[in-house]
């Protein structure tokens, strides 16, 4: 199982490896590019838009967190994934906010190609996802969460949807369709990186996801994602081809106004060839005919100012002007110099020039005579009221106007707002010595008018089809899984029957269960066998005081209900009477089979609990004891025959010896005659031992309940300890205060227990020790201690102290070797009357006590 994770986390990292180096290598790339100016490192041709420094290192930052996710780096990925998520915030804020930061100018130098209106800076659908990829690296960091899986999972397919549609728009060749507006598009390289980063992302969820067996949503996500991509598709496609439509009407608009406008010009440049005709006689030139024409064309057009005429030596003739606006000695003077700069004598058609950004100049020779120069007309206009009459009123309410020459704006009809506008139009005027540029842009007003509603009216009906469609996949979806996960636990829950079962059948151990009003449910082979009962004749249909000893049953009820001082009826509460109060309950009974037969079991009833810890069962388990009876009567017997055949002889030999005691020879025989009699001891105690065990275990060691003072027990005990004390040279100190309270049980026994505790006490304590008693009351218990000053019990003993034979090596020499059996037989006196028993040991001393209730 463990080779299987780690493969499949090695899939996951090659993955996550794959994907970041992609994104490392194109930022490297690309910055390199920029420090190096090399132009093919930074677009893929010269056609295509360039990708800027702080989209490169996004992709660098995204690439790091990555990997740092591969490694399991959560604090680098997050802080790298917060530096993308600054970068690209800061991006969208500018846009929003239409502010400059001073951001996107950084490391940017002009390349030739596509040029922008925000040079340096990414593209806002770019910006968008470097944003939610920033979030998602930083979430990924963070602990799992289903809701936090589920956001990531739908950005990253929301990303992926954008820089999709980008790429459908390179593919096709619709490159409106890669960006927003007329604002930046999205370069080909980050369609294509965003594609990787998202993809990367949502993968590494998606495994988060299933490794923790929660629904993943990817036939949901899928059909998210090719909703959104379809959706914007066309919605761009829609938006670009309006955009279209605005450039293409004002590029109409535009070449009307440049011929209208060049027309014009033309004319007037036909019209004062004529007037320098006219003006031309036999004689010369006719002054009379001069101010008729002059005062004609003044009278006729609102936006001529002035005509002039100048003779041969450019000496100004004659001159008519009208009352005007601007400063005219200003440009009388810029005449004379324009006159002057020019090689008149050179031209033969007519020259226009634009003054001050405010006045056209038409300069037009007169006919030669014999050959040779003889002068010039020179006509003034205004070039605001020209454009004016030209350009119908209409038409300026439908669009902004500007008017180049060549490059500087000498003309414009209003303040342009171009990041709200198409393109707009392009066109120029060469006529003459003119070499103007007009531009055209749609005014909000006709884009009104031209607009369509059609890419909104396409967005809405998407975003309806995509909630629905979303609704469906994911109604589907859940109804999909919850199929498969109750398909799972059904076969989980049947493969689990089938091994209970299987255990069942192959112990050798009756195991019966029931409800709690005693229905069996379930009855294995092992219980078939020994009761010879079917499992189809009592499931469902019996309980199992149908092969229960009814003598036994009642018995056992009378025991209960003195035992827990509440009546308990014979029947299915004999069973679990204890059980139901989480008291272990084990003991012997006789089974009786089908056949009227019967044998000894040893059965064990247990509580079966849901998860909330509501009872809602019992489960026997129990084994035949037949054979083990047949070898524990012989045990018994044999222990029996032992202890008594040794009593009378041990007895006989402690006898002589106490008489050899009294005839002592020497010093020499008072040891040997004291080794022998502390053998006789030990092997008198535990003969007695031995002989207490077996009753215990037989079930026969008699029991006399009265009801006692605490106080007579405690002074009955130390009476009877107190020499042993004296002779080991240890104080057993009388305890000062006991409570005034009543024991129901066997003082014999008792003062047995307390005897092995005292025993043991003195036997484990220096010279000149005290062994002293700690007696407590709760409630309706009383606990019962003597502890002593010994060294302590080692913590390798402390889990066996209770246990036949268990022994604790001596301390000191003069100390005298138990049998290891009276703490043994401490624990099942004290049982015997509803205590229990327990000790508390320091490197100071230890405190063997009994808890009893009163």
């Amino acid at each position: 199982m463990n080779e299987i994770n780690t493969n499949k986390t090695q899939r996951r990292s090659l993955f996550l490896w794959i994907s970041a180096s992609l994104l490392i290598i194109l930022a490297i790339t690309v910055l390199i590019g920029w420090m190096t100016k090399t132009p093919i490192f930074i677009r893929f041709n010269s056609h295509l838009p360039i990708m800027h420094v702080n989209v490169a290192l996004c992709y660098l930052f995204s690439g790091i967190s990555l990997l740092s996710l591969s490694f399991s780096r959560r604090f680098l990925a997050a802080l790298t994934g917060l530096v993308v998520f600054a970068i690209a915030g800061t991006t969208l804020i500018e846009y929003g906010l239409s502010l400059d930061l001073y951001i996107d100018q950084l490391f940017y130098f002009t390349i030739e190609g596509p040029s922008t209106n925000f040079p340096g800076r990414m593209a806002p659908n770019t910006a968008l996802c470097l944003l939610l990829s920033g979030i998602n690296l930083i979430l990924c960091s963070l602990q799992y969460r289903f809701i936090t899986n589920i956001v990531i999972k739908i950005s990253s397919a929301f990303c992926i949807s954008i820089a999709t549609v980008a790429l459908f728009g390179y593919v096709t060749g619709m490159s409106l369709v890669a960006g927003w507006s007329e604002f930046v598009v999205m370069t080909l390289q980050s369609a294509i990186a965003i594609i990787v980063l998202s993809s990367a992302i949502f993968h590494y969820q998606y495994k988060l996801g299933k490794r923790e067996n929660r629904k993943s949503h990817t036939t949901l996500l899928i059909a998210i994602f090719l909703s959104l991509t379809g959706t914007a598709i066309f919605w761009q496609i829609f938006s670009a081809q309006q955009y279209l439509v605005i450039d293409k009407f004002a590029q109409k608009n535009a070449d009307r106004i440049t011929n209208d406008l060049q027309e014009e010009l033309e004319d007037y440049s036909r019209e004062f060839k004529l007037m320098a005709h006219h003006l031309k006689t036999n004689n010369g030139y006719n002054k009379n005919f001069w101010k008729i024409d002059a005062q004609d064309y003044l009278d006729g057009y609102a936006y001529i100012t002035g005509i002039s005429w100048y003779n041969s030596h450019l000496e100004l003739q004659e001159t008519q002007f009208r009352s005007v606006s601007y400063d005219k000695d200003q440009v009388n003077s810029a005449i004379l110099e324009l006159l002057n700069n020019i090689k008149l004598k050179n031209i033969s058609d007519t020259v226009i020039h634009v003054i001050n950004k405010q006045v056209i100049v038409l300069l037009t020779p007169l006919p030669p005579s014999d050959g040779q120069f003889s002068g010039i007309i020179v006509t003034q206009m205004d070039l605001p009221t020209l454009i004016e009459s030209v350009i119908k009123y209409e038409l300026i309410n439908k669009e902004y106007f500007e008017l180049y020459n060549p490059t500087d704006l000498i003309y414009s009809s209003g303040t342009i707002d171009s990041t709200t506008l198409g393109k707009g139009a392009t066109t120029h005027i060469n006529f003459a010595t003119l070499d103007w540029k007009i531009k055209i842009y749609p005014t909000h007003d006709s884009l009104t008018l031209i607009r369509s509603n059609l890419p909104t009216l396409v967005l809405i009906l998407d975003i309806a089809v995509l909630t629905f469609i979303a609704l469906v996949m994911f109604f589907f979806e859940t109804v999909v899984w919850s199929k498969k996960q109750v398909e799972i636990a059904l076969n989980e829950k049947s493969v689990a029957l089938a091994m209970r079962q299987a255990v069942f059948d192959a112990s050798n151990y009756s195991i019966i269960t029931a409800t709690p009003t005693g229905l069996i449910t379930s009855f294995n082979k092992a219980a078939e066998r020994m009761l010879l009962y079917r499992a189809d004749e009592l499931v469902d249909k019996a309980t199992p005081d149908i092969f229960h000893d009814k003598e036994e049953v009642i018995a056992r009820a009378k025991e209960l209900s003195k035992q827990l001082g509440i009546t308990i009826a014979p029947g299915y509460d004999v069973f679990i009477s204890l059980a139901k109060q989480g008291i272990p309950d084990e003991r012997e009974w006789t089974y009786v089979r089908k056949d009227g037969t019967r044998f000894p079991v040893k059965l064990s009833i247990t509580a079966i609990k849901d998860t909330k810890g509501n009872i809602i069962g019992y489960v026997g388990i129990a084994y035949d004891i037949t054979e083990l009876k047949k070898i524990e009567r012989m045990k018994n017997d044999l222990i029996s025959i032992t202890s008594h055949e040794l009593r009378s002889p041990l007895t006989a030999i402690k006898g002589s010896l106490d008489i050899l005691s009294t005839h002592k020879e020497s010093d020499a025989d008072i040891k040997i005659i004291e080794m022998g009699r502390n053998a006789c001891d030990r092997l008198i105690r535990l003969t007695n031992d031995i002989l207490d065990i077996q009753k215990m275990d037989a079930g026969k060691l008699e029991y006399k309940f009265v009801d006692f003072p605490l106080k007579n027990l405690i002074s009955k005990t130390i009476e009877i300890n107190q020499f042993a004390a004296n002779n080991s040279k240890v104080k057993l100190e009388q305890p000062k205060d006991i409570p005034n309270c009543t024991i129901h049980g066997d003082e014999d026994r008792l003062i047995q227990v307390l005897t092995n505790f005292i025993t043991n006490a003195i036997k484990y304590s220096p010279e000149g020790a005290t062994v002293s008693f700690v007696i407590s009351q709760q409630n309706d218990r009383v606990r019962i201690g003597v502890r002593d000053q010994g060294p302590g019990i080692p913590a390798e003993y402390h889990n066996i102290l209770f246990h036949k034979f268990a022994q604790v090596p001596l301390t000191y020499p003069t100390a005298k070797k138990g049998t290891g059996l009276g703490l043994s037989i401490a624990k099942s006196i004290v049982e015997k009357h509803g205590g229990t028993v327990g000790f508390d040991s320091s490197p100071k001393g230890s405190t063997f006590w009994c808890e009893l209730p009163i």
